[in-house]
């Protein structure tokens, strides 16, 4: 890189910084254009780019990895970060050391789009459709003439959020409904819904075109943290209202800025996998838009973003539940998730006698079976899983002969988990819903086995709850 540097500007760009950053742009473009030739004498392959949203990683405001986009506490900085194949990125780092782009951002130009100009016009140099001078001197207009308020669309004030959901197919009309001051739309997808166009004219191919179902919010919204939570909040809501492991993989945000509407995308990173999907049609979509009525104010804590996970029992019963339905490994490990997700919700410590697998035993077939599933096939099931659960944390993976064989009964390990999945997401509901104090649920299902008007007033709390329960039999499908 150049030592040689440049005084910052402070203020609006004079009309003499203006014409020579148009010039500098110019000579940028076509030193860029050089090189591509040279290198396609060399060999060099037409090649693609493309550029995207995402978010600076920072320690304390952002984390961006495997696991999807997480939020802490803090105002965060996106930043545009073009994706682009060697060739393109291998330019443009040789092209930062000309005194050209080192005055150019003297003058105020960002580094994020004077790399996106360069990477648009390599791209057409590449695939030999060079960018007329027309269409270029608008680009560099775009460019230099864009305000410093205006700098990407959470400059403005952010009214759409657009989600893309993996795992929920809509086979009806578009659904609506509302929550607080927001709008939601869900539907199917469109072509239109894989177009957009962002900052200073460009084209972007978004990071990944697969979704079964679009989910749009409309409302205000007062920046990027919003969108994080509507992500995690309405992922929640949707993974417990259809016991489905329901994916979120890109949000598309527009705001009202003071050049128009700009639209940008933050990807979660979430692997869509070979998931079963949840089938919305006409016979359904009410029994879900009753579930996602009565879940969502529920789930508006932010102990349910994906970093917190031992905020509460509430947050860690329903992160082992997500973990159990959403992430790949042992059926052994899954297993273990989930039953220790039912520890979370069922368990008290320090009860005496009373063991974690006893109390387990005697509460899980109690309470569900209000709801509809057999306590003795719940009793059954539930103690051998904890069994697996013990072998798998104390490291043991053996499975004795008689525990093999009633493993078969339930369908194999894959059997067990889907119905411990399916316990753990009852039990969270009706704690959530119903029974969100901990003592006081625990206590009331104990004495519902001694007493009949105990039995009488948990049946009584859960019966309002008892339709988003049963609602995921009517949605799972395998596709």
């Amino acid at each position: 890189m150049s030592t040689y540097s440049f005084k910052s500007r402070d203020g609006n760009m004079t009309a003499e910084q203006r014409i020579r950053s148009l010039d500098l742009l110019r000579t940028l473009a076509e030193k860029a254009v050089v090189e591509v030739r040279m290198r396609q004498l060399q060999g060099a392959r037409p090649t693609f780019s493309r550029a995207m949203m995402t978010c600076t990683v920072n320690r304390d405001r952002f984390l961006y990895n495997d696991f999807g986009l997480h939020t802490f506490a803090g105002h965060g900085q996106l930043s545009e970060k073009g994706v682009w194949t060697n060739e393109i990125a291998q330019i443009i780092i040789s092209l930062s050391s000309c005194l050209e782009w080192a005055e150019v951002l003297s003058n105020g130009t960002k580094e994020d789009h004077l790399k996106q100009y360069l990477g648009n016009i390599l791209d057409h140099a590449f695939n030999r459709s060079d960018v007329s001078i027309s269409v270029a001197d608008q680009m560099r207009e775009a460019l230099v003439d864009r305000p410093a308020d205006d700098r990407n669309a959470f400059a403005g004030q952010l009214v759409k959020v657009s989600l893309r959901i993996v795992g929920l197919v809509v086979l009806c009309e578009p659904l609506s409904l509302k929550f607080d001051d927001l709008n939601l739309k869900i539907r199917q997808p469109v072509p239109t819904d894989f177009e957009y166009t962002a900052t200073v004219g460009i084209e972007h191919a978004l990071a990944d075109d697969r979704s079964d179902a679009i989910g749009e919010f409309e409302g205000n919204f007062s920046g990027v943290k919003d969108v994080m939570k509507i992500i995690g909040w309405f992922r929640a809501i949707l993974r417990l209202a259809t016991g489905k492991a329901v994916k979120i993989r890109t949000a598309i945000c527009t705001s009202v800025t003071l050049r128009g509407e700009l639209t940008n995308t933050i990807c979660t990173n979430e692997n869509p996998g070979r998931p079963s999907f949840a089938i919305l049609t006409d016979n359904n979509k009410e029994k879900f838009k009753i579930a996602c009525e009565q879940l969502s104010p529920r789930l508006v804590s932010d102990q349910f973003l994906e970093e917190n996970t031992r905020v509460d029992h509430l947050a860690t019963g329903y992160h082992r539940f997500s973990d159990a339905l959403v992430k790949q490994g042992l059926d052994d490990y899954r297993i273990a998730t989930a039953v220790t997700g039912l520890e979370s919700l069922l368990v008290r410590e320090n009860d005496g006698r009373k063991g974690k697998k006893y109390q387990l035993e005697i509460r899980l077939p109690t309470l569900l079976g209000i709801v509809g599933f057999s306590p003795l096939d719940v009793k059954a099931l539930i103690s051998d899983a904890y069994k697996i659960r013990s072998n798998f944390v104390h490291g043991d993976n053996k499975i004795n002969a008689n525990l093999s064989e009633r493993i078969k009964g339930y369908g194999g390990p894959e059997g067990i988990l889907g119905k411990c999945i399916s316990y753990l997401r009852a039990v969270l509901i009706i704690s959530l819903c119903a029974l969100p104090d901990k003592r006081n649920r625990l206590s009331l299902i104990d004495n519902s086995t001694i007493d009949s008007s105990q039995q009488s007033l948990l049946e009584t709390q859960i019966d309002t709850i008892k339709n988003v329960v049963l609602f995921a039999n009517c949605v799972y499908s395998e596709k």
